[in-house]
């Protein structure tokens, strides 16, 4: 019953966020706030990619390979999804290359 409650108080601050998103569209936003939001798809993908790259991991190479021409798509072209289909097209070809396979 205990994880009950915990499932529904999920529930709920989810609901309320994205509630709470719908509600800020029709509202202007602060400068200072605008500038926060830019940088949430950035830290989600380095929060995302950051546990990977940790020290012993056999795919340490074609991670930091995929990161460089990631970075390098991004910093050229300006354009999130176009970093991050070109880095993991780079990541599992490299794995297959150098390592046989991802894991």
């Amino acid at each position: 019953m205990e994880n009950f409650w915990l499932i529904l108080a999920a529930a709920v601050a989810t609901y309320l966020t994205r509630i709470a998103g719908f509600s800020i569209g029709r509202r202007p936003i602060p400068a200072a706030a605008e500038r926060f939001l830019y940088y949430v798809p950035i830290a989600a993908f380095a929060a995302l990619i950051t546990p990977g790259i940790a020290p012993g991991n056999a795919d340490l190479l074609p991670r930091f390979i995929a990161i460089g021409l990631a970075a390098l798509v991004v910093l050229r072209w300006r354009v999130l999804w176009a970093g991050l289909a070109s880095g993991m097209a780079t990541f599992w070809l490299m794995s297959f290359l150098l390592t046989g396979g991802p894991g």
